[in-house]
């Protein structure tokens, strides 16, 4: 994560206020929501049939807007994530790239948290 301290253009109360924004990219947002996420949750989601991945979606749209900085305008993140889905970047979404986390991580878990029969 490189953090960016930018003025914000007023002063409240002879205080100035800093926006602090984060610049992350796809692998180090994997690595944020695995340590983020309980294991119980992880598993539960890779558990789940790919086709219900959108009860994913409207629970956690919220949640990895902000915490991914998308709400504090993390272009990186949002480039990067219209990167690894080839798409252009004009017409690529806040809402696209909260999906394109989803299924990557959803992926991800997949390879580690689901049980198989070893022989």
């Amino acid at each position: 994560m490189i953090f960016d301290r930018q003025p914000r253009h007023h002063i409240h109360d002879g205080i100035e206020f800093f926006l602090i924004r984060f610049h992350l990219y796809l692998n180090a947002c994997m690595d944020l929501l695995y340590q983020d996420i309980p294991l119980k949750t992880r598993t539960f989601m890779a558990r789940l049939e790919p086709t219900d991945i959108s009860v994913l979606y409207f629970t956690f749209l919220d949640y990895i807007r902000h915490r991914v900085g998308f709400d504090t305008e993390n272009k990186s993140l949002l480039q990067d994530c219209a990167d690894f889905e080839s798409m252009d970047d004009t017409d690529f979404t806040i809402e696209d790239a909260v999906m394109v986390i989803l299924k990557k991580f959803k992926r991800e878990l997949e390879k580690d948290h689901i049980l198989r029969v070893i022989q």
